[in-house]
């Protein structure tokens, strides 16, 4: 620092070494300004604690960019809304330490699960019982809880590169005997070390004094290389990962994955390669790539993200390969949507004309080959009505040549006390499928000893089901083997692979008046899409007040019904054969590859500072 003039207030610093952290603040910027050999910037430090307007901005652009990021998804279907607000989120992950990206992943996350399954509130005050100030604290509750998975993703996605920024000073080896910490570890550490005095804090400058003197230093170029491996490998690689460890942890919630937003794209044509997360781990990647065109200087590394990006929108151009075919003729189906309100569903006064309204339904449509029933649509037990309704119903379907598909509750095969939430069969071949994944606090209790309170909250019917067996004999209806799920299940495309592809085609039951007029319906129409999609094989869906919905194998929807009218939909599907690569391998190849991107990334990072200190 010779021959320059060193201000009052530093030169009060370095003769003071009880001098505040403030002076001690101001003095290691100035040590780091001479070393880059830029000027001063004035006499007067700037107050700790004071706002931080880029700060600010990034906070804010975080969370708008959760509280538009559910806009992707149905029913609003603005698909490209998932790239730029993963993009914005990007963004603010840029050079940010590993705790600022956490913040800003957790703000992103209140905004996605706060507008995106605000749904939680309908289905616990409106139908579960529960007062406003129940509802809103465990709807409250619940979004902050899974804002913590953004949070994870924003905290590992800086936290390698951040080490490496932190080490650069120190990549060439030191002589024997000499050793040092790095000054720039992370920001806390670092403030920590200038409350301990102005002692420690010269020491720390004349290390970085002494370090740029030697090479073997990382250039600003370098550093460059750094922060587009973040943002075009890292970034969206810890995106999918995480999206991945939220759908099956504690049961797992798959709810608002980048993935289903592109169910209307091309990019959806690749989810029979790769699935939910291979197709999200594209939107992250074009995420990134426009992150990188903003954050990233230079023109030659601003425009070859961006040439990335439009080779992978270029992707879902390609045409996509027949995986699977046609086995056989078309099945006339029927799919019966009984729009019974949620209010006296289970009423017992109300159980029979619920039945009625069923079988009306039903009579008007026996030259259907499969009829489907939607989820609980008997509010009773199955062996309750066995000998009477589900007898005569057996009867009238093998004499019109008819299955019937019929969402009840069933006992266990032992005659034991559990009970499961099912789907039966009814005509020439009378079985039940027994719901394997079940819904938290919705249809079990976790930790009922201690969260057993909750059932007198919620005040939800039928709300302690057992699960059933993973692998379970599949349905016979229409003269073909069938893939059934149960309402919320079919979230879980890994788990819906169990029966294929000895399955012809899909059956989803589901109750969604649990969630009102709100967003919910039409978000699950759009995950089972993507199984339809996945899967290569038709979907009916049938549900007591909507959406009821034919999918094509091509996660189009062929035909739906209008929400909240009773009705029948009727079509015909084409049973199918053969696999898809996703079938045959689910999440795994693009899980283990994201994985082996991630120790590749490390290792290029260990590489780097090995080579630094050659």
């Amino acid at each position: 620092m010779t021959g320059r003039t060193m201000p009052p207030n530093k030169a009060m610093a370095e003769n003071n070494p009880s001098a505040s952290p403030v002076d001690a603040g101001y003095a290691v910027r100035y040590a780091q300004r001479t070393l880059r050999n830029e000027p001063d910037t004035g006499n007067v430090a700037p107050i700790q604690g004071a706002p931080n307007p880029k700060r600010w901005f990034t906070d804010a652009l975080a969370l708008l960019a959760g509280l538009l990021f559910p806009l992707a998804f149905a029913p609003f279907q603005q698909s490209w809304l998932a790239m730029l607000c993963l993009a914005a989120l990007f963004y603010t992950w840029h050079d940010a330490s590993p705790k600022a990206a956490a913040w800003r992943g957790y703000l992103f996350g209140l905004g996605q699960f706060g507008f995106g399954v605000s749904w939680v509130y309908v289905s616990m005050h409106d139908f579960g019982g529960a007062s406003p100030m129940a509802a809103g604290l465990l709807t409250a509750l619940f979004v902050a809880c899974f804002a913590l998975y953004p949070a994870l993703a924003g905290y590992l996605s800086r936290y390698r590169s951040h080490a490496r920024r932190g080490n650069a000073s120190v990549d060439a080896p030191r002589p024997e005997g000499q050793h040092h910490q790095p000054a720039s570890w992370t920001t806390w550490f670092h403030n920590a070390r200038q409350l301990i005095g102005l002692g420690d804090l010269l020491k720390v400058t004349r290390e970085k004094i002494r370090d740029a003197e030697r090479p073997g230093l990382r250039s600003h170029a370098e550093r460059g290389n750094d922060n587009g491996l973040c943002l075009l490998v890292i970034f969206p690689m810890v995106w999918i990962l995480v999206e991945w460890l939220r759908g099956w942890l504690f049961t797992g919630f798959p709810w608002l994955q980048a993935g289903y937003s592109q169910i209307n794209t091309p990019l959806g044509k690749l989810a029979p390669l790769a699935g939910v997360y291979g197709v999200g781990w594209l939107v992250a990647f074009v995420a990134a790539c426009l992150a990188a065109f903003v954050c990233l200087r230079g023109p030659g590394r601003r425009w070859w993200p961006i040439a990335a990006g439009v080779l992978c929108l270029g992707l879902g151009q390609l045409p996509a390969p027949s995986w699977t075919q046609p086995a056989g003729a078309a099945i006339p189906v029927a799919l019966i949507q009984g729009n019974i309100p949620q209010a006296l569903k289970f009423q017992p006064d109300q159980q029979w004309r619920t039945l009625e309204r069923y079988v009306e339904l039903t009579q008007a449509n026996w030259n259907a080959k499969v009829i489907v029933w939607p989820e609980t649509a008997v509010p009773l037990f199955y062996h309750q009505l066995a000998d009477t309704f589900f007898a005569r119903l057996t009867q009238a379907a093998v004499e019109h040549g008819s299955d019937v598909l019929v969402g009840v509750p069933v006992g266990s095969r032992d005659g034991g006390a559990d009970y499961y939430n099912g789907l039966v069969s009814v005509g020439t071949n009378v079985a039940a499928y027994r719901k394997r994944h079940l819904v938290p606090f919705g249809e079990f209790l976790p930790l009922k000893p201690l969260l057993g309170f909750v059932l007198n909250i919620l005040q939800i019917p039928l709300s302690d089901f057992s699960a059933g067996d993973v692998r379970q004999p599949l349905l016979q209806a229409g003269g073909w083997p069938l893939l059934a799920t149960v309402c919320y299940e079919d979230a879980f495309g890994n788990e819906g692979r169990v029966g294929l592809p000895e399955a012809a085609y899909l059956v989803n039951v589901s109750n969604d008046a649990w969630f009102g007029d709100s967003i919910a319906p039409h978000q699950h129409l759009q995950v089972a899409q993507m199984r339809a999609l996945e899967t290569g094989r038709y979907m009916l869906r049938a549900t007591n007040t909507g959406v009821t919905a034919l999918v094509g194998p091509d996660g189009k929807v062929v035909k739906q019904l209008p929400q909240f009218e009773a009705g029948v939909l009727t079509g015909n599907v084409t049973p199918m054969a053969g696999a898809t690569p996703y079938v045959r391998y689910g999440d795994a190849p693009v899980v283990m590859l994201l994985a082996l991107l991630w120790l590749g990334a490390a290792w290029m990072g260990h590489d780097k500072r090995v080579g630094g200190a050659a």
